[in-house]
């Protein structure tokens, strides 16, 4: 019975990974893209990002001084930064963030995924 419950809660958090990702994609040349950012007013910059066959992605966002831009980037770029869900900076002084889920470049910091977090537990409650 417990398993069924670990197998339920992996399941419903896997749910939609298969989908395409999604990131806010603005540059410099676009005054929407500064912080603070406004995710409703900026929806239209919320676009389905494109991989080559085989590559995973993640979103980004790079802040140097005032300048922000927002896109999709492959995973792998993410490690130079500390990998996904992380911030990180570069010897020239700009921050770049990474992170996984749709629309997680728009925010100040990284998202949490509160679908996850509510599955741990349920999960850790039916375990003890």
């Amino acid at each position: 019975m417990k398993w069924a419950l670990v197998f339920a809660c992996v399941l419903v958090c896997l749910v939609g990974r298969n989908a395409a990702l999604k990131c806010y994609q603005c540059n410099l040349g676009n005054s929407a893209c500064k912080d603070p950012f406004d995710k409703d007013a900026n929806n239209n910059l919320l676009q389905e990002c494109q991989f080559a066959l085989g590559l995973s992605g993640a979103c980004w966002k790079i802040k140097t001084n005032d300048v922000v831009t927002r896109s999709c980037t492959a995973k792998a770029t993410c490690d130079a930064i500390g990998g996904l869900n992380a911030c990180g900076d570069n010897a020239s002084g700009a921050n770049a963030c990474c992170c996984t889920t749709d629309g997680c470049n728009g925010a100040t910091t990284t998202s949490i995924s509160y679908l996850a977090v509510t599955a741990l537990l349920v999960l850790t409650k039916a375990l003890h």
